[in-house]
């Protein structure tokens, strides 16, 4: 039985099927080469695989290589000898895997079945056939193991709950395909009802606080920004993410830029069919910037302030914030910009960064210019460079950050031509206001091939 879905998708899947025991077998040779020893190391998971007509769990009786335990090649050697000797298999294939929780040992029984096609059933009709095969963790080419789709029976169900099928059930039926060496799983799944938001429940902060956030979730900016919570209304993982980011953000025009929200439970009742749902809010002390000396727009202060999007006052990100108001400036036509920042505690344990801005007056991009440079004439190298030469009625583009992408870039047009030890060195030269700014190029010599 097999559900409706992309040709192009079952096609795939029919060939890595067909493809499956010749790509396992190699596959299983380059993991467990006989020049490498795992010896000592720690041992995270044991399975026993291939053979989905016996039975796993008195076999496993036979392992003598404990989990969470160091691998001894001793241990593993009687493990395979006991295999051999049950009688339940022609040979044994052993299959180490590396992982970065240690080693993943599968025992492998010989003739090996392998995993063919996942059907999930009227679910593929709700959610794509593609998502929900990397939900299931879709094992391309491996020898068929009961533990995989117990896996994968669970992370499908973890998976239906956040969607909001709180109630859904899956129960998985094998279909052995002899001739062709593989196992075939059809995951019965009843979705059953969907879920509806229940009461919409926020926990942590200030009562005051706590009813602005509230408040929020109802506004038509919740609306505009599809983060429109309310009881009754069908549930929604999506809409819950983007009202979690939402409320955050909501947090950060109070000046509670440390402030952080979690979607902690959803708690179903199968009677109502709802879902309540809980955030935890924590506000953090409040965080203001301001500045003096220049204004700055504040849509344009939060691309430019880090601590917006980190959500932490840290002193390198406020230095950071410094330099991007330089580049601002001087992107500006304001060459001498200068920002000084210093970070002061309130009375009311918040915190307030000031970012004290001393423009200067306005230059002019004279000249840019290029030394040194034999391979490439100067217009080529032009159309590489960010900084521009100012025009009858533009001061031209500079700024620090300019300089150093377009000193990269150049160093880049070299080595792309085998100028591998190419160096560019800028320099910048202001003569009351006016900026002359020259590349030098070393070239060095061309690579040979």
């Amino acid at each position: 039985m097999i559900t409706r879905f992309s040709a192009h998708t079952y096609i795939l899947v029919l060939l890595l099927q067909l493809l499956a025991p010749v790509s396992m077998s190699l596959r299983a040779q380059q993991l467990t080469p006989p020049t490498i020893s795992y010896e000592g190391q720690t041992v995270s998971s044991v399975e026993i695989a291939g053979r989905p007509d016996l039975n796993v769990r008195q076999l496993r009786q036979l392992i003598a290589q404990p989990i969470n335990a160091p691998y001894s090649q001793a241990k593993i050697d009687k493990s395979i000898a006991a295999l051999k000797k049950s009688g339940q298999a022609d040979d044994v294939k052993l299959e180490v895997r590396p992982q970065s929780n240690g080693l993943e040992v599968m025992f492998v029984l010989q003739p090996a079945m392998y995993f063919g096609m996942f059907d999930f059933g009227k679910a593929s009709n709700v959610f794509s056939y593609t998502r929900l095969l990397q939900i299931a963790n879709y094992p391309n080419q491996e020898p068929y193991n009961a533990a995989r789709v117990e896996e994968a029976e669970s992370a499908l169900i973890n998976f239906f709950h956040r969607s909001g099928y709180f109630m859904a059930t899956i129960e998985p039926e094998l279909h052995t395909d002899a001739p062709r060496k593989v196992v075939n799983v059809l995951f019965h799944i009843d979705l059953k009802r969907k879920a509806k938001f229940g009461n919409i429940i926020l926990t942590g902060a200030s009562p005051q606080e706590t009813k602005h956030l509230a408040d929020s979730l109802h506004s038509w900016g919740a609306r505009l920004r599809a983060a429109y919570l309310k009881t009754g209304k069908p549930y929604s993982l999506k809409k819950l993410d983007t009202a979690t980011t939402y409320l955050k953000g909501v947090l950060g025009k109070q000046h509670y830029l440390a402030g952080q929200v979690r979607l902690i439970s959803a708690n179903y009742n199968p009677q109502t069919n709802r879902a309540d749902i809980t955030f935890k809010v924590t506000q953090g002390p409040e965080i203001a910037i301001k500045t003096q000396g220049a204004h700055v727009w504040g849509r344009t202060m939060k691309k430019l302030i880090p601590i917006y999007d980190e959500n932490a006052a840290d002193p390198d990100l406020v230095e950071e914030g410094a330099r991007n108001l330089v580049s601002y400036f001087q992107g500006k036509g304001y060459f001498d910009a200068k920002v000084h920042s210093r970070i002061e505690k309130q009375p009311s344990d918040g915190t307030a960064i000031w970012y004290d801005i001393d423009k200067g007056r306005k230059g002019k991009v004279a000249a840019v210019e290029f030394h040194g440079n034999q391979k490439f004439d100067d217009d080529d190298l032009a159309s590489h460079v960010l900084v521009k030469k100012g025009r009858l009625f533009s001061h031209g583009k500079f700024s620090g950050q300019l300089v150093r992408k377009s000193v990269k870039n150049l160093e880049n047009v070299y080595k792309n031509a085998g100028y591998s030890h190419v160096s560019v060195t800028p320099n910048v030269v202001n003569n009351g206001g006016k900026l002359s700014i020259a590349f030098q190029v070393v070239e060095g010599v061309q690579d040979i091939v």
